[in-house]
């Protein structure tokens, strides 16, 4: 009994933490599914990111869009025009739907484009979709007014950052994905008053 143990203990450990599964979402998982992910919140510092949750609003083939939890989103089952769950805050209109549209303009007129130009894109967590982030992160990061230079972050991608391998220490940043970060709708500066 003594040698087994001894033999387990000398057996060389995993030093690789194991990869979860690749999930497949469905339609089934709008407004249901969630994830985490770090948006850059600075202009100046970029090692500087702010962690958000986000739930998935809408599929394409190419395409998954995530929302910000701060973000109102109204929420129509079936698109038939008639909000069958209307979000806690006002959402002025901005609904799943919409999100919808936006993923099937970018599967049949911006993806094959891109390809066309650029060859496929890739897929570091075997999805086969690039993500889109919307958060208010990036509405905040704007600066300046009418009398000055406005420094408008309307969207960004760092692939050097998110299709790396996350290390807490050397890539604190990374989402492990293709994913593209835009800011949200915000038509009355409840996100960022200037």
């Amino acid at each position: 009994m003594k040698k087994v143990s001894e033999s387990r203990a000398q057996q060389p450990q995993n030093p690789r933490t194991p990869v979860p599964p690749t999930v497949s979402y469905t339609a089934n998982d709008i407004g249901v599914a969630r994830q985490d992910f770090k948006v850059r919140d600075s202009l100046d510092n970029e090692d500087s990111y702010e962690h958000i949750g986000a739930v998935l609003w809408a599929l394409g083939t190419s395409v998954s869009i995530w929302v910000d939890d701060s973000v109102a989103i109204d929420w129509d089952y079936d698109c038939d025009g008639t909000i069958d769950q209307p979000a806690e805050y006002e959402a002025y209109g901005f609904d799943n739907c919409d999100l919808q549209n936006i993923a099937s303009i970018v599967d049949y007129n911006i993806f094959p484009n891109l390809r066309a130009a650029f060859g496929d894109e890739s897929d570091e967590n075997g999805d086969g979709r690039v993500s889109v982030v919307i958060s208010p992160v990036l509405n905040q990061m704007t600066r300046g007014d009418e009398e000055s230079d406005i420094s408008l972050i309307s969207s960004y991608a760092d692939p050097t950052v998110d299709l790396t391998t996350y290390d807490p220490t050397d890539n604190p940043g990374s989402d492990e994905q293709e994913v593209i970060y835009v800011f949200a709708p915000d038509p009355y500066g409840f996100h960022n008053p200037n």
